[in-house]
């Protein structure tokens, strides 16, 4: 009796913390509107773009860079787990190659996305949060008075700094 409570137990255990992790968000809720900022850097570590643009709640990242720049992209499929189902399923998503004459080959170059996000207390700007995106192009918000930076950086291989 008592093994198989433990057992119910321990799948109820395991079941929560699958579900949490699966529902898992790395980004807040965007905003409805407001302004961002678009960098972009070449290998050469060259600001060759620097836009600010106005968005609305229907648009999106690769929305505005589509609009306003030559933007090189592949569809990319890849499997995702989905610990509430337990199992992959078949996503696909925009990769960023290029914009306008800054392109990379994927291969031995890509584009880093960065997100540095104005934190304000009482309406007031206290900070600011900068870290490389943690998803596609497609699964980042849109914050208001945000700067999204587009670097080319090279590819490293096992052992490399």
């Amino acid at each position: 009796m008592k093994k198989g409570v433990l057992t119910v137990i321990v799948i109820l255990i395991f079941t929560v913390i699958i579900v949490m992790v699966s529902s898992f968000t790395p980004y807040e809720d965007g905003d409805s509107e407001g302004q961002i900022t678009i960098f972009v850097v070449d290998e050469t570590g060259t600001r060759v773009y620097e836009d600010t643009f106005t968005f609305y709640e229907e648009d999106t990242l690769f929305g505005i860079l589509d609009a306003y720049y030559t933007v090189h992209y592949e569809e990319m499929a890849f499997d995702l787990w989905d610990g509430a189902s337990l199992r992959f399923n078949r996503v696909s998503s925009k990769v960023i190659l290029g914009i306008n004459e800054v392109n990379t080959d994927f291969s031995t170059q890509f584009l880093k996305i960065s997100i540095r996000r104005p934190i304000y207390e009482d309406g007031h700007l206290v900070d600011y949060d900068e870290k490389p995106a943690q998803t596609g192009i497609d699964g980042i918000p849109l914050y208001d008075g945000a700067t999204y930076t587009f670097t080319v950086e090279r590819v490293r291989k096992g052992g490399e700094s």
